[in-house]
This record gives structure tokens, C-alpha cells and sequence, in this order.
């Protein structure tokens, strides 16, 4: 079955203001078919990145990611066999395209859709003719079982494997252009901060260059203070969240948050 992610998605209080962060800083371009009344929708080029205003009993934050195949009803006979408590639910008939909403074993939201000529259009994958010098490449989420959530997304997508190196307990798989991180979650690893429940951690961004970036954020935060990151450091808890973060996202050596407060992991070549 060939499978690969076609977005991710993050709810925010200002979901205007976070997608403007994420273009003036990352160079990340609003698609042309975005909704006035409904999500923002960006591209890095490769992956689209919807941008969905807060609603009633949602939190805030990373919320989603998709995935497109070619064969939606074996990848649903498939994650229906996995696991008895498995399913998964055609989405709102409001949506403007036909989709699923599904899960993997430790309860993570996807939305799962057959790839055909409306879904990559609205998901800008094809034909876009250019790339962000600053794209999206991990969406990290943190697993009760991570070894069984691994084996769900091979198992289900075929989706490739990724070695991490010696000491690293996290599993990755990959359709080539993002990979998920499969963090192992301990309730023990927050005995210097508040317990944050297992779901969605973190993005991981590729730059062409961490000074360059850090000179960007300086430069954007003088120029527009609401497009301003949040302070990762200054307390014993916020020091704890981001020695747990830098933990979780081996492959990266800078890290800092949208506007939102999600927390980013960026690395460079």
C-alpha cells in the first residue's frame, strides 16, 4: 500500500496570528484554496499545515496529522483487524472533501483519506514547483506503548522504519517526507513539572541554518512583538519541560515554541 502524511494540523486561541508566525519566520506560503470562514491552510512545499481556530472542549495545540493512500478500504479492514477496541468514522458530511477519522492503538487522532486528484489539490502535494528552505520533517508523539504504535503504522501504512541511534527509546517510521516519533511516556518522567497526558509532543523543523534562525527570531520579534515565540526557559518546571523536550527529539539541537506554545525541535545539515 503506498501511504504518506498530507498534513498536520494545530488548534489555536489565534489561529490567524500562529500561521502568520509560522510564515513570516519559516517562509511557509498560504495556500490559495484556504477558507475565509474556516482553517488556515499553509505549505512547506511538501507537507500542508492547517492552522484550525480553537473550538469548544478542544485544547489548544497540536491536534492531528493525515494520511493518504491508495487503497483506503484495505488500510481500514486493516486497522479494523489490528485490535478489537479499533475503527474508525467517516467524517462530518460539513467537510468539504470525504474523509475518516481514525486512531492507532494509544488512542491518537488521524485523519485518513483515498488519495485522488480533490485531495491533492486541497493538500497542495503535487505540482507546486518549489520548497521552503525551512520545512516541517517530525511530528512527535508520545506513546503508553510506543513499541505497539510502531507496529501499527508499519503494519497498517507500510511505512519505514528509522533506526534511532544508541540510547534513543524513541521508534520512528516515515512515508519519505515526514517522520512520526514514537516517544515511550512514563508518568515518572514528570517528577519536576506538571504530568501532561501521552498525545501529540512536538514538531520537528528542518533550517538551513540554526544562527540564522536565532538572527530571524531576534529580527521578527523586534519588528513584530505579537509574532513573538514563547519563553522555553526561566523556572524550575519551564527548565524541566525543556530538558524532557530536548530528551524526546535526539536529532535536533535547537528548541524554542511557535506562539502558541508549541514547542518546536529544530535541526540543520
Amino acid at each position: 500500500m503506498h501511504a504518506r502524511f498530507d498534513h498536520v494540523a494545530i488548534f489555536s486561541h489565534d489561529y490567524t496570528q500562529n500561521a502568520k508566525f509560522y510564515e513570516a519566520l519559516f517562509g511557509l506560503r498560504v495556500l490559495t484554496h484556504t477558507r475565509a470562514r474556516g482553517a488556515i491552510l499553509l505549505s512547506d512545499g511538501k507537507m500542508c499545515f492547517n492552522h484550525v481556530p480553537l473550538r469548544t472542549g478542544f485544547p489548544s495545540g497540536l491536534n492531528h496529522f493525515g494520511i493518504q493512500v491508495d487503497d483506503v478500504e484495505t488500510a481500514i479492514k486493516r486497522i479494523r483487524q489490528f485490535g478489537p477496541a479499533m475503527n474508525v468514522q467517516a467524517r462530518p458530511q460539513t467537510r468539504d472533501i470525504t474523509a475518516y477519522s481514525a486512531h492507532d492503538p494509544d488512542g491518537n487522532i488521524f485523519d485518513l483519506a483515498r488519495r485522488d486528484s480533490e485531495h491533492d489539490t486541497l493538500r497542495a502535494k503535487d505540482g507546486l514547483g518549489w520548497e521552503a528552505p525551512r520545512r516541517i520533517t517530525h511530528y512527535a508523539i508520545r506513546c503508553r506503548d510506543n513499541t505497539l504504535t510502531a507496529a501499527f503504522f508499519q503494519d497498517v501504512f507500510e511505512l519505514t522504519p528509522i533506526k534511532g541511534e544508541q540510547g534513543d527509546d524513541n521508534y520512528y517510521v516515515t512515508d519519505g517526507d515526514l517522520t512520526l516519533v514514537l516517544i515511550p511516556w512514563s508518568i515518572t518522567d514528570y517528577a519536576d513539572q506538571d504530568a501532561v497526558r501521552p498525545g501529540a509532543d512536538h514538531l520537528g523543523v528542518k533550517v538551513e541554518s540554526i544562527e540564522k534562525l536565532e538572527s530571524d527570531i531576534c529580527e521578527l520579534s523586534g519588528r513584530n512583538p505579537h509574532l513573538r515565540p514563547w519563553p522555553i526557559t526561566g523556572s524550575t518546571e519551564s527548565n524541566a519541560r525543556l530538558n524532557l523536550l530536548k530528551y524526546a527529539s535526539p536529532y535536533a539541537s535547537y528548541h524554542m515554541t511557535d506562539i502558541e506554545g508549541v514547542h518546536l525541535a529544530v535541526w540543520d545539515d
